[in-house]
């Protein structure tokens, strides 16, 4: 029943936690598994999901989409972004890319700038 199939998946997470694999996808955070950090895995937030050893290391955000060129000491194991999302700044909740608010600065004209 349920008792038995939570039980086999605390089995298999706390394996694949216990074991040298590295950047893997851990869902939910049954039985207090632990990445081979030894960080012990956690519950995530909607939309996010728990990795161990996440890349790229600092996660993407609507002002800076692009963070694959970032290199770090070591890969952080924390709560990204599902796919399809991405945080609405760093820290904050990850939301759909076309939830991104809107910049409201044309970085092709400026302030000052008049049609004749």
């Amino acid at each position: 029943t349920m008792a038995k199939i939570f039980i086999l998946i605390c089995v298999a997470v706390a394996l694949v936690g216990t074991s040298g694999v590295y950047s893997q996808e851990i869902e939910g955070t049954p039985c207090g598994a632990k990445c081979p950090s030894g960080i012990e895995i956690q519950f995530c937030p909607k939309n996010e999901k728990f990795v161990c050893c996440a890349s790229p290391c600092v996660q993407p955000t609507c002002e800076q989409r692009d963070t694959s060129q970032i290199r770090c000491i070591r890969c952080p194991d924390e709560c990204i972004c599902r796919k399809g999302f991405i945080r609405r700044e760093a820290g904050g909740p990850c939301v759909r890319e076309s939830e991104c608010p809107v910049s409201t600065v044309d970085e092709g004209t400026s302030a000052n700038s008049t049609t004749k």
